[in-house]
């Protein structure tokens, strides 16, 4: 599957479009296949570290940067 991912937080010049291996669903869980998706303001704001509460939430999306 194709994927646009980053490992730190930047501009646009970190995101990285590749393939990932199709994910497996377990028992009892649905795969779904996503068609579209989107970004607004507020995720490339959080992801360029633009707005104060993105670093404290730096955790929960696991960057590492």
């Amino acid at each position: 599957m194709k994927a646009v991912s980053f490992r730190r937080y930047g501009g646009p010049d970190v995101i990285e479009y590749g393939d990932l291996p199709d994910p497996v669903p377990a028992a009892g869980e649905v795969l779904v296949d996503i068609h579209a998706a989107s970004i607004n303001a507020a995720d490339w704001k959080m992801r360029a570290a633009k707005m104060m509460m993105a670093l404290s939430i730096r955790p929960i999306f696991s960057v590492t940067d």
